[in-house]
């Protein structure tokens, strides 16, 4: 992917009536890129209904936290962004994603831009997110665009923590 792409490329706010499926979807491929595809090795169920509210609930709070990256006419990215339940003032990135077809292109550099940015905007100078250590290709990215691993998450110890300064 050229650079002149990437500019091609912007996110909007997610309009969940029209795009629910998508982001479940998305949601359901991150589970199986983490943990594979036997739902019962996952951490928690992936319910559809539970996600539904939590996701229209943080639109309503703020419509920036939960975004789509559209590529022309196709969405080929999501973000969902808020803070740490324990320490508000850490920003907390729920969910970094990117349809397969863009990976390795240089476009998950944009999707971890934005969400530090966000993060600085709010006030957050430090940055966490929650990753499968089997999921070498998003654990490889995020140490390659700064971010440091914190050991396993308290309560998940099958995720890892990683950590950002921001600023």
């Amino acid at each position: 992917m050229r650079e002149q792409d990437l500019r091609e490329s912007h996110f909007v706010p997610i309009i969940l009536e029209e795009s629910f499926e998508q982001c479940f979807s998305f949601r359901r491929d991150s589970f199986v890129c983490s943990f594979g595809s036997d739902p019962s090795l996952w951490p928690h169920s992936l319910d559809a209904t539970i996600y539904r509210k939590w996701l229209k609930q943080k639109i309503s709070k703020d419509p920036a936290s939960a975004l789509h990256l559209w590529f022309h006419d196709q969405i080929i990215g999501q973000l969902e962004l808020g803070r740490m339940k324990e320490d508000p003032s850490i920003g907390y990135l729920h969910f970094c994603y990117l349809i397969p077809s863009f990976r390795g292109t240089g476009v998950s550099k944009k999707l971890i831009e934005w969400a530090e940015a966000f993060f600085l905007e709010r006030g957050h100078g430090e940055a966490r997110l929650s990753v499968s250590p089997q999921n070498l290709r998003a654990y490889s990215f995020y140490k390659k665009v700064g971010w440091k691993d914190q050991g396993p998450r308290p309560n998940r110890p099958e995720v890892l923590f990683m950590g950002k300064s921001l600023g």
